[in-house]
């Protein structure tokens, strides 16, 4: 078991919001991590990468670069 000391203003949050789905303020708490750890899944990544590779195809350099312009720092 953790303890968790929250801002008062998060509490009253969490209270509403547990209040509103007729579910206990821990359920809130553990629906909270288990999202975050869902959408931090390294597994996602590779995807994630590939479709920003597929949104900026568009970019173009609009020309070549020698070996020496792309190894400058």
């Amino acid at each position: 078991m953790i303890s968790l000391n929250l801002p008062s203003d998060y509490e009253i949050k969490l209270e509403q919001i547990a209040h509103n789905e007729n579910i206990t303020v821990s359920e809130v708490i553990k629906k909270a991590v288990e999202l975050y750890f869902n959408v931090c899944k390294k597994s996602d990544r590779p995807a994630d990468y590939q479709t920003l590779m597929k949104e900026l195809s568009y970019a173009e350099a609009g020309r070549s670069f020698s070996r020496d312009e792309l190894n400058e720092r």
